[in-house]
């Protein structure tokens, strides 16, 4: 082999190492880019049921008041003013909070003959959304 013939092969594997490089950091970049668009996704995904459930429970609030018929409708379980429903991972209710991974949280308080509800959604310990729900009790 001549030495300009080993110069350009060196120079082919310092191009190949230099690409290989480049698209090593383009890799990891997109895969980066992939996992936080699949996240936004889930949270995205976790704000819409969140508020559909919130917003079903208002409307069993306005319907049923203060009622034994509410705590059946919402398929919670009461704690004096609070009611509580327990969800898994897609939305289905629980009847225990051992295995829950969402909640809806409904506190009830009557001022005046107005029926004030609190709702909150969680997961965890994080809010995913929150609401207030007022109704004329007969």
């Amino acid at each position: 082999m001549t030495e300009r013939s080993k110069s350009k092969s060196r120079l082919f594997f310092i191009e190949i190492l230099i690409i290989i490089v480049f698209f090593s950091i383009c890799a990891g970049v997109c895969m980066n880019l992939f996992a936080k668009a699949k996240l936004i996704s889930v949270e995205s995904s976790d704000l819409t049921k969140g508020v559909m459930v919130a917003q079903a429970a208002a409307e069993a609030v306005k319907a049923e008041g203060d009622s034994p018929e509410l705590e059946r409708l919402l398929g919670g379980c009461r704690d004096g003013n609070m009611i509580r429903v327990y969800y898994d991972g897609q939305w289905q209710k629980l009847p225990r909070k051992e295995a829950a991974v969402y909640e809806l949280a409904v506190r009830l308080t009557e001022e005046q003959g107005v029926l004030a509800a609190e709702i909150r959604v969680l997961k965890g310990d994080q809010e995913i959304h929150s609401l207030k729900a007022k109704a004329v009790q007969p």
